[in-house]
Parts: C-alpha cells; structure tokens; sequence
C-alpha cells in the first residue's frame, strides 16, 4: 500500500484556516459563545483525526519526529471525544492565541509523503 500524508496535511490546513475564521478577537467574546466554542473543538478534532491517521503511516517516526504540538493536539482530541464535559474554554482560547500559528508552520513544513519534518533526511 503507497499511502502519503498530503491528503491528511490539507484536511489539516483546512481545519486551520476554519479555527482563524472561526476565532473572536477576545478572549471574552469567545467564552460567551457556546457556538464558537463548539464549532472550534469540531476543528480541533479534525485536526486531531488527521494526526492520528498520519502517526499511522510510520508511528516510530511520528514518535520520534513530530513536533511536540502535534501531540498536543492528538491528545485535545482525545479529550474533546471521550470527555467534552471536562473541556475548559480558555484552555482552548490559550492554545488558539498561543500555538495555533506556531502548529501551522509545521503544517505547512511537513513532508508531503510522510506528513513529518525530517522524514527524509
């Protein structure tokens, strides 16, 4: 099977590109909108999935290579799947002012055949 990344890394830049569209200019704005809220996790989530189908194409080499915002957000995945009640807004408004760009230069970075920096070196 000759599966690559790409597919993965545009849902991804999608995703991104949605989460900035998405984002309100305040902090506040953005803890009294449950809708936004919402419609930011569905995106992290995507994310998320994406990650995840990537790490399966070559988990050691995930493991090893992949940024540590990359797991970061596999593991928001995992907490907006399996337990939304615990989800903090601000946590997410913190990583949406405070990583989101940085996450997307990797994004943009990664190898299209493996999804991860490095992978052919």
């Amino acid at each position: 099977m000759n599966r690559v990344a790409a597919p993965y890394l545009e849902l991804i830049r999608i995703a991104i590109q949605q989460i900035r569209e998405y984002t309100p200019a305040t902090a506040e704005e953005f803890r009294e909108s449950l809708l936004l809220q919402d419609a930011v996790c569905m995106r992290f989530l995507e994310i998320g999935e994406n990650l995840i189908r990537i790490r399966r194409l070559d988990d050691d080499a995930f493991v090893e290579l992949a940024p540590a915002s990359w797991h970061k957000i596999i593991g928001l995945r995992n907490v907006i799947a399996h337990g939304y009640e615990v989800i903090k807004p601000m946590r997410i408004w913190l990583f949406i002012d405070d990583d989101l760009e940085e996450f997307a230069s990797t994004i943009e970075a990664a190898n299209p055949e493996s999804g991860l920096p490095l992978a052919d070196e």
